[in-house]
């Protein structure tokens, strides 16, 4: 049941995302609910924001909207997703599943209390 309710919720993220500034919690639950192990895991939410941003990026450069000072974000970002990158898989290998467990659901509530001060911000 639950993997197919995982493209439900991955829709729901897609379709969402511009109302909500986030479609983070959506697609990472979506994808929990393949119930995969947790390399599995980190590695289709990392691909899942990855298509994200690289769409993002291509709709901002056809539309002349990056600068010079965007590339040097970009570098730096690069240096940033290295070592993210480095200290993700040390943190995946040392934890164990209770942990990555606890963990996910720490940043889904840090999630779901972004979406409600969002809310209570926005509120008119």
């Amino acid at each position: 049941m639950a993997r197919v309710f995982s493209p439900v919720l991955a829709f729901a993220a897609g379709a969402t995302s511009g109302l909500s500034g986030t479609s983070g919690p959506l697609k990472g639950i979506a994808i929990r609910n393949l119930r995969r192990d947790r390399r599995h895991y980190v590695g289709a939410a990392s691909l899942a924001s990855l298509s994200g941003d690289a769409t993002k990026t291509l709709v901002f450069a056809r539309e002349s909207l990056l600068t010079q000072q965007s590339l040097l974000v970009f570098a730096a970002a690069i240096a940033l997703m290295v070592a993210g990158t480095l200290t993700g898989r040390r943190l995946n290998s040392r934890t164990g599943e209770i942990g990555f467990a606890a963990m996910f659901w720490l940043v889904m509530a840090g999630y779901s209390v972004r979406l409600g001060l969002g809310a209570v911000v926005a509120w008119p």
